[in-house]
């Protein structure tokens, strides 16, 4: 477990500076909770666009690119 957290710590950023050596486990800490947030909230953007794929369509005319590409045609 110990190499796992070494290896995510380096890989979230470089840690070659010995003045900052002590609190490399705090900034990969840090970043660890940036990125999480980021992917909790892409998680919900990605949901909500799948939810909401098909939501301009309508039973009786198609989807609204579908209705204004037959008026463009129709009017030649």
């Amino acid at each position: 477990m110990k190499q796992f957290f070494q290896i995510w710590k380096y890989s979230l950023g470089s840690f070659s500076d010995e003045k900052t050596e002590p609190y490399d486990n705090y900034v990969a800490g840090i970043r660890t909770v940036i990125f999480v947030s980021y992917m909790v909230t892409n998680s919900f953007i990605v949901s909500g666009v799948i939810r909401h794929w098909n939501a301009n369509t309508s039973n009786t005319s198609g989807s609204v690119l579908e209705c204004s590409c037959n008026e463009l045609h129709s009017t030649r």
